[in-house]
């Protein structure tokens, strides 16, 4: 159950997962274009 209080941590977690994701997703992408299979 989340409280209102909680509710905007709640959000900059989630937007802090999904920026760090992106930046992986990026890293990885390059990483595999860089390599040559």
């Amino acid at each position: 159950m989340v409280s209102e209080a909680n509710a905007p941590l709640i959000e900059h977690i989630d937007l802090a997962v999904n920026f760090w994701g992106a930046k992986l997703c990026n890293l990885h992408e390059s990483v595999e274009a860089d390599t040559i299979y």
